[in-house]
């Protein structure tokens, strides 16, 4: 059993398997964090993307924060479309998972994985617990398994090994190296907040904003593409009308009457329609165009 440093860890992720593997062969790399709640999952992931990303720029691989760090189905899809994409899914297992059979959010994001290896993206999955993650995912995508504990992590590679951890019933995920041993133990994991305070700002900015678009889509029993699409539309005019399928009179009134008594979504709402800066960061969170428009098909007077 190997000892390295995060560093080295880095290094060889970047040259020997992306660079001397995985892009001579179009193929995308998929990579699995796992751990308890604060134990540092995504202070790991996060700081391998953009450990990886400084390496790899001669590479054209992009690593953009704000966009990168996804939460949802729907920011995870917007960017694992795109090309050469170095991605962090946190909480992956609340999407990419197998509880009540697959839903249609893990169907298209598993597709988008099974239809775009060619766009050659880094992802990592940041899940409490590996049983969370689909089989699919967890067992013939991955290409290592990395347990994290605070200032260290354990290192597994090959199916023979995860084959081997899948046929246990742990009660803890931390007896695993007790009971079958790692390929390497990766020391000297360093905490993001001092490496780059900036990207664990924009980490926590990110958790900030996605936590206000879920609490609006729950409040109002909306998906986020329906919210996004609301936000296109002028606040304060008399006729409030949309042309397209999201909307029907049934549905705009039940939303009027919802924000009318609920203080908290129309204080939320109001940042998000006023806040020039939030607006700016949708835009680049979920690379669409928010500028208002006004077309008409059902009148009725606005929240």
């Amino acid at each position: 059993m190997d000892v390295i440093n995060f560093r080295e860890f880095i290094d060889t992720l970047a040259n020997e398997v992306i660079i001397g593997k995985a892009i001579p062969r179009e193929a995308d790399i998929n990579i699995l964090v796992l751990g308890l709640e604060g134990h540092g999952k995504s202070n790991f992931a996060i700081l391998s993307a953009y450990e990886l990303h400084k390496q790899l720029e001669k590479q054209l691989y992009v690593f953009q924060p704000f966009r990168n760090i996804t939460f949802t189905e729907f920011d995870f899809m917007s960017v694992a479309n795109l090309r050469k994409q170095i991605i962090v899914f946190d909480e992956a297992g609340a999407v990419m998972n197998t509880f009540g059979g697959r839903r249609k959010d893990s169907i298209y994001c598993l597709l988008t994985l099974l239809l775009g290896r060619v766009n050659q993206n880094i992802y990592f999955y940041c899940v409490p617990h590996f049983r969370w993650l689909d089989p699919y995912l967890r067992e013939h995508r991955t290409i290592c398994w990395i347990l994290v504990d605070r200032d260290h992590a354990y290192l597994y590679t090959g199916i023979e090994k995860i084959h081997e951890i899948l046929n246990h019933d742990w009660a803890n995920i931390y007896q695993i190296p007790q009971k079958i041993e790692p390929d390497a133990i990766i020391e000297e994991i360093p905490f993001c907040g001092k490496v780059n305070p900036q990207l664990w700002a924009t980490y926590k900015q990110v958790k900030i904003l996605m936590k206000d678009i879920l609490f609006l889509c729950h409040t109002l029993n909306i998906d986020i593409a329906t919210l996004l699409c609301m936000l296109k539309i002028p606040k304060h005019i008399k006729d409030w009308r949309l042309s397209n399928d999201y909307f029907t009179p049934e549905k705009t009134k039940r939303i009027k009457a919802i924000i009318n008594t609920n203080p908290t979504v129309g204080e939320k709402l109001n940042m998000f329609y006023h806040n020039k800066q939030i607006r700016e960061l949708l835009e680049l969170k979920f690379g669409i165009n928010l500028q208002v428009k006004e077309v008409v098909e059902y009148p009725f007077t606005v929240f």
